[in-house]
């Protein structure tokens, strides 16, 4: 999803946590064994951060992204559709997997993150970025296979982004306008 890689999708960003043991344990890495357990259709639920694609973010009403194998070990196969001001923008590209880290390039700017700990059938993952005029960007990340966010995990999400110096208001964004899976695969 270009959101995602624009995110989408570390050993990348130094984070300043806060020295709380809680942080420590709201922030941990995703322990990753096998990357199938990435496989499959993800909405996002829920984001937060500060950068150069927050308008993008802001004008987005809904995401989803699919994570595929490819013939290449430790790649997967990253496509996306997002509905931003009314209009789908659909695309895919491969990013690098090791471990509970990616790196993926979108439009020219390498992408860093981390998949991090979460609730049950939920991926989250912070991303972050330096365009080619210096700007950084950081940002967070929570996908889910069904589209609901109950509010205890927005308040979990609120306490990880203050671990991790982020903004704590989030946006969500729903599922009853998703665009179509089908124009993407087609494209690709």
């Amino acid at each position: 999803m270009a959101l995602l890689w624009t995110i989408s999708v570390c050993g990348l960003f130094s984070l300043v946590l806060s020295a709380s043991p809680e942080c420590e344990e709201l922030v941990k890495p995703c322990e990753l064994m096998d990357l199938t357990a990435l496989h499959g259709k993800w909405i996002v639920v829920a984001s937060t951060g500060q950068g150069s694609m927050q308008k993008y973010l802001d004008d987005m009403t809904s995401s989803w992204f699919e994570l595929s194998p490819t013939s290449e070990e430790g790649k997967l196969r990253l496509r996306w559709g997002d509905r931003v001001n009314g209009k789908c923008l659909l695309g895919g590209l491969d990013a690098t997997v090791s471990g509970n880290k990616f790196t993926m390039v979108f439009e020219g700017v390498l992408h860093k993150g981390e998949y991090l700990q979460s609730c049950p059938d939920c991926l989250m993952f912070m991303s972050s970025s330096v365009d080619s005029s210096g700007v950084s960007s950081r940002y967070l990340f929570l996908s889910k296979r069904e589209a609901n966010l109950e509010d205890s995990e927005l308040e979990t999400l609120k306490k990880q982004a203050e671990c991790l110096n982020l903004p704590q208001s989030f946006l969500t964004y729903g599922a009853t306008d998703l665009c179509p899976y089908e124009q993407v695969a087609t494209q690709q």
